[in-house]
């Protein structure tokens, strides 16, 4: 599909900015839940794949290093605590690079992903994109730092307690190959050098991982702002099919999409539940009963995804009925168990629509029109029904358009007995 080999793709969990977890060849599908948003990464090798790849010397041109760039949020300005932001924002970049380049380079590198992800209050050439000196002088200043998969600030891989010198003010200090440390009240870091040690000497895994603190404005390019938009991904034509879009993809029913919204659903990963008897988080699982039917029943469909850098509006046709909805199936068994028929157990369980809102465009903008049964307004059984559009009222004679893949909102009122 992708034209990558197996072996070189490291799929991952995208969670809150950052990699949550990665999906092993030996786990069970199951492992991927509805809601994790996965995100399958072209690398050089995958993590469990590292002592294959070592066979050959870490310093040969052939050898490659996988290096993932997280982004740290700016502080809003709004905020009463002037302390820096500690949130990630965004989706994790990642890049393949040569071991044998260096640092520097490394950072020229990076430097030439930032200005994908950036919107540019001057001219974008004010860097240029040859390694001239204002490059290297922009590229040297990058507030890159050394941290794990969740943006947590830690020690090099190549740190040693003998990597130690005396000063000429005969303080003690840590060298690390590659990386320079930065001494704060709140916690020691280390950033990525500027000189010209070799990669392979500053990189021990063949995955490492950096963030860029896009809080430090003295540092980040003058004018450049993150715009995760900058970097749109495409999406392959089996995403659009898998989520139904018109003249791709498949129907989805109504009564599935309620049947599915009250399903059980587990609560792991950052969404655990606090148990307040052990005190620690647990995989519970949480859902929803339908105990009691109302008059007026209104249906929200979810049109709208957020997954990573994609802001899409679903087109997914959902089919859904204009008279006869039964409402029985998604009722708690004990309120059903109550009676031998429906009407006993529950009283009436059929609703028929009488309106609906359309909406036309996408996230950031759009247009709402509505077509509302004549009924409801007239008292007239059975005179169709009208489109409304702004000031524009007109009657429609199709009932097939009222169900559309621009229907957003639904709205049913119970059959009287």
């Amino acid at each position: 599909m992708c034209d990558v080999p197996v072996n070189n793709l490291w799929l991952v969990d995208i969670y809150k900015n950052h990699i949550w977890q990665e999906f092993r060849d030996e786990y069970r599908l199951s492992a991927i839940k509805e809601k994790d948003v996965v995100y399958a990464y072209e690398v050089a090798s995958v993590p469990e794949q590292a002592d294959q790849d070592r066979e050959q010397p870490q310093n040969e041109g052939s050898q490659l290093v996988n290096v993932v760039i997280l982004h740290r949020e700016p502080c809003n300005k709004r905020d009463v605590v002037k302390s820096k932001s500690e949130k990630l924002m965004g989706t994790p970049i990642l890049l393949t690079i040569p071991a044998n380049i260096t640092v520097m380079e490394l950072r020229l590198r990076i430097l030439d992903q930032m200005r994908l992800v950036s919107t540019t209050e001057e001219d974008s050439e004010n860097i240029p994109l040859k390694a001239t000196r204002k490059k290297l002088e922009t590229a040297s200043k990058l507030p890159i730092y050394v941290t794990d998969y969740t943006g947590k600030y830690i020690v090099p891989e190549n740190y040693s307690e003998n990597n130690i010198r005396l000063d000429d003010d005969a303080e003690v200090t840590n060298i690390v190959p590659g990386f320079r440390r930065l001494d704060s009240d709140s916690a020691t870091k280390y950033v990525l050098d500027t000189d010209d040690t070799c990669v392979a000497e500053a990189l021990e895994e063949p995955i490492a991982c950096f963030t860029i603190d896009w809080n430090d404005t003295d540092a980040i390019p003058k004018g450049w702002i993150y715009d995760e938009d900058r970097f749109v991904i495409e999406e392959h034509d089996s995403v659009r099919e898998s989520k139904g879009e018109k003249g791709n993809g498949k129907a989805v029913h109504l009564q599935d999409c309620l049947s599915h919204f009250l399903k059980p659903e587990q609560l792991d990963g950052g969404n655990a539940w606090f148990c307040p008897k052990c005190k620690e988080d647990q995989n519970a699982y949480k859902s929803m009963e339908i105990r009691r039917l109302p008059d007026v029943l209104i249906l929200f469909l979810k049109r709208f995804e957020h997954t990573g850098r994609s802001r899409t509006k679903l087109q997914t046709q959902v089919d859904f009925p204009l008279d006869g909805l039964d409402m029985y199936d998604h009722l708690a068994d004990d309120i059903k168990s109550k009676g031998r028929t429906k009407t006993k157990a529950t009283g009436s369980t059929i609703y028929d629509l009488y309106a609906v809102t359309n909406h036309f465009g996408n996230l950031g903008f759009g247009h709402y029109t509505a077509f509302c049964a004549t009924e409801f307004y007239s008292n007239k059984p059975n005179s169709g029904w009208c489109e409304f559009d702004d000031s524009r009222v007109t009657s429609e004679k199709d009932p097939k358009r009222i169900c559309s893949p621009s229907a957003y909102v639904l709205y049913y009122r119970k059959r009287s007995k």
